[in-house]
């Protein structure tokens, strides 16, 4: 994998990650999905989890409820698919990742969701002496890879990890 590509991938993995509070979150106990949204943007379709409050602007967002001044939040964004095998392209950039310092993909899993390729990555990194914890969903959609971010503090990590793995595997890509 050439170094600007690895460079887009490590920055789309850690920008995602800073994107972790939002003010004037009212807090609401959820660990159900919502109902099914369409994002445009990227031709799929999926359920956010319950009571958590889409963000507009250039990327798709959403945000829960604000829990000890963490906002949990999900990102959604894309890059160009590489060509190749995509377990193979996915294992250069955790291999990257891990080498940047600032965030460990502690484990990862294969799944296909909707008939499509799916990497799961287990991420951690601290920020401002907080450690988050975060899930990143990979789909080779080709032409795009789509990456969704699912991202928390430590202490609400077991909360909210069964909550984003469903969430995930709820993606439906709209066949154009």
């Amino acid at each position: 994998m050439n170094r600007s590509i690895r460079t887009s991938f490590l920055a789309l993995f850690i920008m995602t990650a800073f994107l972790v509070t939002a003010p004037g979150m009212v807090f609401a106990q959820s660990d159900a999905l919502g109902p099914e949204v369409t994002v445009d943007k990227y031709n799929f379709k999926f359920q956010p989890p319950k009571d958590w409050k889409k963000k507009e602007g250039d990327e798709p967002k959403w945000f829960g409820p604000l829990l000890g001044g963490i906002t949990p939040n999900l990102n959604i964004r894309s890059t160009a698919a590489l060509p190749g095998d995509f377990q193979k392209n996915v294992d250069e950039m955790v291999k990257y990742i891990n080498q940047g310092g600032q965030m460990t993909v502690d484990n990862s899993e294969q799944l296909v969701v909707d008939g499509t390729q799916a990497r799961i990555l287990y991420g951690s990194l601290t920020h401002s002496n907080i450690k988050f914890k975060s899930v990143q969903v990979i789909f080779d959609s080709k032409p795009e890879f789509i990456f969704i971010t699912y991202i928390i503090d430590e202490p609400n990590w077991d909360k909210f990890k069964p909550v984003y793995l469903e969430s995930a595997k709820t993606v439906k890509f709209i066949k154009k």
